[in-house]
């Protein structure tokens, strides 16, 4: 992909008020020549966020966040770098560069393009279809869903006519190619002929986080299949990777309403729990919840409340969910609804307040898994009493948190009457979950996770070391594919004459994940502090850990391949490379190198 030039980047960066920009989002005030505020980044009563104009950053003494206008707004409004660049550059009025494409690349813009523009009039066909007479079975059905005209309108309803060509004939009357709408899903062919793919069916139009329309939903009137038919996958949608009604969760986070996400299952919940006032609700599409949908989730929110059907598929799901979203750091509750009702039957028959009471007593992780392995046992008997415990016994097994599994191994004691002693041994003790980037040194030196990011940290941020340290250390030296990644663009950038600024870096990373891993190594290394020859010494140490690493790995792959050789030269010539490879070995152990 192209870079955008550092030239148009730097006046991007002249052109912002900083001060402006995060006042948007933050309120200021100056304290002791510099602005003030409490961090958007994590909870606090006093403030530690502050913003240095002159030098054209933001950092928080309390949480550690730290960043220019662009990393800002890629916190605040969940977006990649480029995007992030666009953003501000319509805010203050710089027009995005003309960057050189390939022919194929340009069309395929050109495609998505259009695509975009013939959903925004297939959602506009569609609703009018449905507030006219022919529309009257769309009308019908929703009626007795309870969902009115206010709520049709809010989400952009509309209805599909039974009916072969009518909106192939509306959109190519707009000027729209049928290859433009085959590609966008709203027509098939079938032996060199087009028609709708919609047809007799309710639709919910499916709108991105920043308000245009991608794809559509279609629930079938009468007997036909399948019940809910999904726009194909297309330039600009993929249903495992979008999420219904996103787009308002993201309305909601700019104006500070979005304390959770409450995550459902169909169309007709989020809509349902919208007549009855709560918003802040989003649904995957026909599809078990993906590891894209939780990473995309985690850009607006931190904290998850799912509420699928309390029937046996939806707790199963509910289940696979929780897995999915721990795994993209997201914090999640669970809603078991009574007696197998979906969350628009409850709503319908117990209303808003008790909907809300729910929510709040919505079940942690550990406390819902107990709950599913307790359904259908009876505690009073002793078979079911030991399976149970066997259970949940297995469920803290799989815990990464100590503190979590003492608390539920309490819980199971008192539940069961089992010794807490027997409960704790049977469960033994995991591995503690995976840290955040670290940097500093503990008195034994830095383990080996650690010394790679440091090095990786002094890529990314100290050019003046980075051109030496990548003729030292290789790709492969790097566990952590972004750190890997990072080290192959470095040196394959080293020689030509310029720094590789962070702007850069952020750009070639391959999406959000990527570019947040390396603003971590950047500011993890900042907060290092300015001691330079500590630094030096620091990095040398990491460097001989990773030699280390990669020497030993080379010898153990040698030896373990040796006893399979028959031929005595080739097991002489490896004897050779193992002895030598050890000595390399050993000098590295007794070695700190010095770098820079």
């Amino acid at each position: 992909m192209p870079r955008l030039p550092e030239s148009w980047l730097r006046e991007l960066y002249e052109r912002t008020d900083l001060r402006q920009l995060i006042g948007s989002y933050v309120e200021l005030r100056e304290k002791g020549g510099r602005l003030w505020g409490c961090c958007p980044f994590h909870h606090e009563t006093e403030p530690s966020f502050t913003v240095n104009e002159q030098q054209g950053f933001y950092h928080c003494f309390g949480c550690g966040q730290h960043g220019n206008a662009v990393g800002f707004v890629m916190e605040m409004e969940r977006l990649g770098f480029r995007e992030a660049c666009e953003f501000l550059a319509d805010r203050v009025g710089l027009e995005m560069p003309q960057l050189e494409e390939d022919s194929a690349a340009r069309a395929g813009r050109a495609l998505a393009e259009r695509i975009r523009l013939a959903n925004r009039e297939a959602a506009s066909y569609f609703h009018q279809c449905l507030e006219q007479p022919l529309g009257r079975p769309g009308n019908e059905y929703l009626a007795g869903r309870g969902v009115g005209r206010e709520i049709q309108a809010r989400f952009g309803l509309g209805y599909a006519p039974d009916a072969w060509h009518g909106l192939r004939d509306h959109l190519l009357g707009k000027g729209f190619t049928a290859r433009e709408l085959t590609a966008a899903g709203l027509l098939q062919e079938k032996n060199g002929r087009t028609y709708d793919a919609f047809r007799n069916r309710v639709i919910f139009p499916i709108i991105s986080p920043q308000g245009s329309v991608i794809g559509f939903g279609g629930r079938v009137l009468g007997e036909g299949v399948p019940k809910y038919l999904n726009s194909p996958a297309t330039p600009v949608f993929n249903k495992s990777r979008s999420l219904y009604n996103l787009n308002t969760a993201r309305t909601l986070r700019q104006r500070g309403e979005l304390p959770r996400l409450i995550l459902m299952e169909g169309y007709m919940d989020v809509i349902g729990a919208a007549r009855s006032g709560v918003m802040n609700t989003c649904a995957t599409l026909g599809t078990a919840l993906t590891s894209d949908q939780c990473r995309l989730i985690r850009r607006y929110v931190e904290e998850v409340c799912i509420c699928y059907d309390g029937d046996g598929a939806g707790v199963k799901a509910a289940l696979r969910a929780l897995g999915l979203l721990a795994e993209a750091d997201v914090q999640a509750r669970v809603v078991y609804l009574p007696d197998g009702m979906d969350p628009d039957e409850y709503l319908q028959a117990n209303g808003r307040e008790a909907f809300e009471s729910q929510i709040a007593d919505s079940l942690e992780p550990m406390a819902f898994r107990f709950r599913v392995a307790r359904s259908g046992r009876d505690l009073s008997v002793p078979a079911d009493r030991t399976a149970y415990a066997k259970d949940c016994v297995q469920l803290l097994r799989e815990e990464k948190s100590a503190l979590v599994r003492q608390q539920y191994a309490e819980l199971l004691q008192k539940e069961t009457g089992y010794r807490l002693e027997a409960i704790l041994d049977d469960v033994g003790t995991q591995a503690a979950a995976a840290k955040p980037v670290q940097l500093r040194a503990s008195s034994s030196g830095p383990s080996e996770a650690r010394a790679e990011n440091f090095a990786a940290a002094v890529l990314a941020a100290r050019p003046d070391l980075a051109g030496i340290l990548v003729k030292i250390l290789k790709p492969e030296d790097f566990d952590h594919p972004v750190n890997a990644a990072l080290c192959r663009y470095v040196n394959a950038n080293a020689g030509r004459g310029a720094e590789i600024s962070e702007a850069e870096l952020l750009e070639v990373m391959d999406g959000p994940e990527q570019q947040k891993h390396i603003r971590r190594l950047i500011e993890a290394l900042q907060r290092f502090g300015n001691d330079t020859d500590g630094l030096k010494s620091m990095l040398g140490s990491s460097v001989a850990k990773l030699r280390v690493r990669r020497i030993r790995r080379q010898k153990q792959a040698l030896t373990e391949g040796l006893s399979a050789i028959t031929d005595p030269e080739e097991v002489e010539r490896r004897q050779r490379q193992i002895m030598k490879l050890g000595r390399q070995l050993q000098e590295w152990k007794q070695q700190v190198p010095t770098v820079g």
